[in-house]
């Protein structure tokens, strides 16, 4: 079960809210508009959360780790496999 974030359901209702008034009137006010960044952010770190709790339910790798550890795998020595 994906996890809940009140923070980010509150965020959307928030921006809803914001993209239901007019153009003019939402780009003169300028704590409208701090409104809408703010909340912005809130619902782009809840997406984050979300999806950092999908990676880590199944159990994925990252692909930045992955290189990491693919670019050191050249470094590390090798086993000994010849035949005796």
């Amino acid at each position: 079960m994906y996890p809940h974030n009140p923070q980010g359901s509150y965020a959307l209702r928030e921006l809803e809210d914001l993209r239901n008034r007019e153009k003019g009137e939402f780009l003169g006010n300028s704590h409208l508009v701090s409104s809408a960044k703010y909340n912005l952010l809130i619902a782009i770190e809840a997406a984050i959360d979300i999806c950092n709790h999908v990676i880590s339910q199944r159990h994925y790798i990252p692909l930045a780790q992955k290189l990491i550890f693919s670019a050191y795998s050249c470094l590390l020595p090798m086993p000994n496999t010849s035949l005796k």
